[in-house]
């Protein structure tokens, strides 16, 4: 990341990666096996800075500060939802249901 990591949320089989969001509008995916200093992907299309992330098997559901929400299949590397709201704080649970629960201002 550009700037300071607002948000983190451990996914993957046996929690093996680490997705973080920052105030430089974008996710990024981690490979905590490994030691490399590259993201195995970057994720943007952010109004905002990141302010919240979760992770659902191969989903990663991220809300910013400027009120996007946004969802991505990892397996493919695509958006896959992508709403507007009021500038989210934090949340994003409740995957299961494709309506993600969110706290805004």
């Amino acid at each position: 990341h550009s700037e300071r990591v607002n948000t983190l949320a451990y996914g993957g089989v046996g929690d093996g990666v680490l997705v973080s969001g920052s105030y430089d509008s974008t996710v990024k995916l981690w490979d905590l096996r490994s030691r490399a200093l590259v993201p195995l992907q970057s994720l943007g299309g952010f109004t905002d800075s990141v302010t919240a992330v979760r992770v659902h098997d191969a989903e990663v559901v991220a809300g910013c500060g400027g009120g996007d929400v946004r969802a991505f299949d990892l397996r493919k590397g695509q958006l896959t939802s992508d709403c507007g709201l009021r500038a989210i704080t934090d949340g994003l649970g409740s995957l299961e249901s494709n309506c993600p629960l969110v706290r805004s201002l």
